[in-house]
């Protein structure tokens, strides 16, 4: 596993985590917030706190969502900021992942053997917009070699002198291209051909590689 943030300016809004809750399930959830003042960072800051209090077995990642919005509203609605969020809990045991999403880009898997991309396609409202939200939780069997893909929409909206996007197909070529690399070298290939593109926005990626 690796992962890397990288803010476009001084103070950034992504955010990612990682939560080890027994030897066998180990979870990551990755978010943005909109804008990119102290005050976007600040409120990111205080989501990092809700979650560490909220995070254990006894939640699922749609019940964690649910449980992060409702504490989280008032400080949204008050400042007039959004976030999305993308929860996903695997357990090496049983060999799956379970997901929950809160208005993020959808994150995919890359299964080597079979050389195809699985949208993690999750649905739910993004936080901050009202009370009460009924989150989408799905399931997904992980194989070995599977590639775990989440990013933030800094990734595939950065754009070339052309005004071409990264975007969701470019990323997948790197990644399917790279794909018996270490997780540490297909970041990097990311990476340096994202350079190649202006960023205005943070950039945020978590690659997790089943084994």
């Amino acid at each position: 596993m690796t992962c890397c943030c990288i803010p476009a300016a001084q103070v950034g809004g992504d955010y990612y985590d990682f939560f080890a809750l027994d030897e066998d399930i180990v979870d990551a959830v990755i978010a943005d917030v909109t804008g990119h003042s102290i005050g976007s960072s600040l409120l990111m800051s205080v989501t990092r706190s809700v979650l560490h209090a909220k995070v254990n077995l006894s939640r699922s990642p749609r019940d964690l969502l649910t449980a992060v919005n409702e504490l989280l509203y008032d400080d949204l609605s008050r400042t007039e900021l959004l976030i999305s969020m993308f929860y996903v809990r695997i357990d090496t045991q049983r060999s799956t992942l379970a997901y929950a999403n809160a208005g993020h880009n959808h994150p995919f898997i890359y299964r080597c053997g079979q050389r195809a991309f699985i949208d993690l396609d999750a649905d739910g409202l993004v936080m901050g917009v009202k009370k009460n939200v009924c989150f989408d939780e799905k399931e997904t069997v992980l194989e070995p070699g599977d590639i775990l893909v989440l990013y933030t929409d800094g990734v595939i909206e950065a754009e070339n002198a052309k005004g071409e996007q990264f975007g969701t197909d470019r990323l997948c070529r790197v990644i399917e291209s790279h794909c018996g690399l270490h997780p540490k070298e297909i970041m990097g290939a990311v990476l340096q051909e994202l350079m190649l593109f202006k960023r205005t926005d943070d950039v945020t990626m978590i690659i997790f590689k089943i084994v």
